[in-house]
């Protein structure tokens, strides 16, 4: 009959095997993609007011990602990063001057898997903005 054999770390040694085997799940998720993607948030303003939007911008966790030039019936694409949790506003000016922003923010998270895709419409009428969830999806790359 064998005799159990017994594993006896020292605190630094036990904190040296815990710093061993981080290193070496960063060093594998890095080689393999995994570490360095993030989610990315696709957002469609489309106007559909009565008047050219001027501009506007789109903020999220003190970002902002700044669109423009958006006439009748046209459409803008952004996108950006998902680098934190929280809800996104956007705010136009209109051609007359009047500006427009979204009553309340539409929630983003990076809770989802890495190389997730996020993607809303927003669309502009002269007294309101309103966003919808299109899609909640894997980021695919063209070959």
């Amino acid at each position: 009959m064998r005799k159990p054999v017994a594993i006896i770390l020292s605190v630094s040694g036990a904190l040296a095997l815990v710093w061993v085997v981080g290193v070496a799940l960063v060093a594998g998720e890095a080689l393999l993609g995994v570490a360095s993607s993030e989610s990315v948030a696709d957002i469609t303003v489309e106007n559909r007011s009565a008047e050219p939007i001027m501009s506007g911008e789109i903020e999220f966790l003190g970002d902002k990602h700044s669109f423009s030039n958006i006439g009748i019936g046209d459409t803008a694409r952004v996108s950006f990063r998902i680098r934190g949790e929280g809800g996104y506003r956007i705010h136009v000016l209109l051609a007359s001057g009047k500006e427009v922003e979204t009553p309340e923010s539409t929630y983003l998270t990076t809770g989802f898997p890495s190389d997730t895709r996020i993607v809303d419409a927003a669309e502009v009428t002269n007294d309101r903005i309103t966003v919808r969830r299109l899609a909640v999806g894997l980021l695919t790359t063209a070959r």
